[in-house]
């Protein structure tokens, strides 16, 4: 599970050093850091009730012994360098790529109507022959952003021939490996980003980034509805959580990018995030949630910062944490740290609002006057906050 917090966190990372970006991939490191220090499934989900399967996952063994594994590796590789000898370019090799391995689903196709499935060899094999397919898809990704290549028709029946494929390996074998019914979740999405941008090429990527939280959330939602997640359905929605968290991340950093066509979705985020605290008492989301609520409302409201109005300053910069901090007098928390986190957040968003004046706006002699405005309004920030936790 943690390699594939990494490999979620490494695209975005990837993506950011394409811009040049050196913020961002801080920030996506710190991410990761923060996310393997406490997103597991004891933090996620405790008041979730676990589905028992009465099946042990097993894992999946190399042993030359006892596994094929090591020849389909040797195998494959083969393919690929001979797919490079052939044609000695990059587009024309993914395309044989592509072409190669539908010929071998084709060959498992034939396999399925001969022979019996309930083989160590046919397991093994098809195991295998997806993690590649989901790879191939995921570089389809990369290979038309990064090498400006085409989406044609062959990869969008590529995806559709592996999408059906895994269906049918997971819903035939359930008690697969954990991690490889993850990478099938994750290339599926991907998958569907493809079809999108084979029909709509001139799609900017933060827009498919948009799409793709919008599928997270679906996925999230409905997935313990779906009899293929039944088994799965606590590391699929970690798996999903953590996307949408990653994508929430990027998105905010859009408008440095000069791009912010979809400033509607971020309420739904906010609301999403805050339903998944709710259900699952998940600090992460909530902590997310509280930050993405500051951006929009800095976002739609930052020119009253940016003009040289005292009134008009005070209000952007206290305002809103003077109603948060208030209306949690009328209203209980759900979790133990509910309100901590919103109490300080909004504190925390004053006072850097307040250095920003102070540093950044030109007052000249009114500087005195909105410091002493600002430490005031500070204090009365940390005294309703102190009296919410005195007399709750």
């Amino acid at each position: 599970m943690y390699l594939l917090l990494i490999g979620v966190h490494a695209i975005f990372f990837f993506i950011a050093y394409l811009f040049w970006s050196v913020l961002m991939q801080g920030a996506f490191i710190l991410l990761l850091i923060f996310f393997i220090l406490y997103f597991s499934p004891l933090f996620f989900s405790q008041n979730e009730k676990r589905i028992d399967t009465g099946v042990q996952i097993p894992d999946i063994n190399i042993s030359p012994k006892q596994s094929i594994i090591i020849p389909l590796i040797l195998t494959y590789f083969g393919i690929y360098v001979l797919a490079f000898t052939v044609t000695r370019d990059l587009g024309a090799n993914f395309s044989l790529h592509l072409y190669i391995l539908l010929v071998i689903y084709l060959v498992f196709a034939g396999y399925i109507f001969a022979f019996d499935w309930d083989t160590v060899f046919f397991r093994d094999a098809l195991r295998f022959h997806l993690v590649c397919s989901y790879i191939t898809i995921f570089a389809q990704l990369i290979y038309f952003f990064l090498f400006s290549g085409d989406i044609t028709s062959i990869h969008i029946l590529f995806s559709v021939v592996t999408i059906w494929f895994s269906y049918l390996f997971f819903t035939f074998f359930r008690d697969e490996n954990i991690n490889i019914f993850l990478s099938f979740v994750l290339s599926a999405i991907i998958a569907i980003d493809t079809a999108i941008i084979y029909f709509y090429p001139e799609l900017h990527i933060f827009t498919l980034f948009w799409i793709t939280a919008v599928l997270g959330i679906a996925f999230f939602e409905y997935s313990p509805k779906i009899r293929l997640f039944f088994e799965f359905i606590e590391p699929t929605r970690i798996l999903l959580l953590t996307t949408l968290l990653a994508i929430s991340v990027l998105l905010m950093f859009s408008p440095f990018f000069g791009y912010f066509h979809f400033v509607w979705f971020f309420p739904i985020f906010i609301v999403f995030l805050y339903s998944v605290h709710i259900r699952y008492c998940n600090y992460v989301s909530y902590s997310l949630a509280t930050l993405l609520l500051f951006f929009l409302y800095t976002y739609l409201f930052f020119p009253l910062l940016t003009t040289p109005d005292l009134l008009s300053s005070l209000l952007f910069i206290f305002f809103f944490p003077l109603c948060l901090i208030g209306n949690t007098y009328f209203w209980e928390e759900h979790y133990v740290y509910d309100f901590t986190i919103l109490h300080y957040g909004s504190i925390g968003f004053s006072f850097f609002g307040s250095l920003y004046s102070l540093f950044f706006v030109a007052w000249w002699v009114w500087l005195s006057l909105v410091l002493a405005c600002s430490l005031f309004l500070l204090a009365a920030l940390f005294l309703l906050s102190y009296f919410r936790f005195q007399y709750r």
